[in-house]
């Protein structure tokens, strides 16, 4: 819940059918999903292509957390 509440999305948001959803919010659910994942390697391509300037910072900060804990690891 921590990467969701980073990324800023809400009950409201994951409640939802995909289909339902607007191209920011399957951004953000790709690297919430994505971010929540155990691994060595991530890969982003554009993940900040449908964001808010608001919602550009909290992918950064999630994406730069997943840096530091592989360092910590």
């Amino acid at each position: 819940m921590e990467i969701c509440k980073a990324l800023g999305l809400e009950d409201s948001v994951l409640g939802q059918f995909t289909t339902e959803l607007e191209d920011g919010d399957l951004q953000l659910i790709t690297i919430a999903t994505t971010a929540m994942k155990k691994s060595h390697v991530y890969i982003f391509d554009e993940p900040s292509t449908y964001l808010t300037v608001k919602q550009k910072m909290g992918a950064a900060k999630v994406i730069r957390s997943l840096v530091k804990s592989e360092r910590t690891d």
